[in-house]
């Protein structure tokens, strides 16, 4: 691929949205019939597409679109890989659904702001960067306490700002899906 060219998209086979293919799960049927999970998207043969969410996953399961995509029986293991994988990228998820959060204006960014929103009860979760000095941490930590409002720690790199590192979600469908991730 040419530096600054598109990313290819693709469709998963639940929800229908089109997202970025280096986001989502790729299933693979191979020309002699086998289904394999391609974690590294490299496998020769048809490939159908799924959301890393457990939504997507049990959507397919249930309706058997994979098998209405890739044009055969899809063996239950191939779901249990699936959902392992699931479990193995919440961090990566999350960081997704965090940046979605701050675009939507669903989420106060720096200290101050998401201590007055917790004084507020405005705030449904907080993410703490772990470059954030510890008195920051600290206080962070008395009034979450205080709100009984969850503190999560992640990498500086999953939140988009980089001079930001303290993000409160706002009280609502984004913040109880977070909940739900730590």
């Amino acid at each position: 691929m040419k530096q600054g060219g598109r990313r290819p998209l693709r469709q998963c086979v639940a929800c229908r949205k089109r997202r970025e293919k280096d986001r989502l799960l790729r299933i693979v049927r191979s020309v002699k019939g086998r289904i394999f999970f391609d974690p590294d998207q490299n496998r020769e043969g048809r490939g159908a597409y799924l959301c890393p969410d457990a939504g997507c996953l049990e959507t397919t399961r249930k309706r058997g679109l994979l098998a209405v995509s890739l044009k055969t029986s899809i063996p239950d293991g191939i779901f249990l890989e699936l959902a392992g994988a699931l479990k193995n990228r919440p961090h990566e998820a999350m960081g997704r659904m965090l940046g979605f959060c701050i675009k939507a204006r669903k989420a106060v960014l720096g200290t101050q702001a998401v201590l007055e929103g917790l004084k507020r009860q405005k705030i449904g979760i907080v993410f703490i960067s772990d470059q954030a000095a510890p008195g920051t941490r600290s206080r962070l930590n008395r009034a979450c306490a205080r709100a009984s409002v969850p503190l999560a720690a992640l990498q500086a790199a999953m939140i988009e700002r980089s001079n930001v590192r303290v993000v409160g979600v706002l009280q609502g469908d984004f913040a109880v899906k977070l909940k739900e991730w730590i």
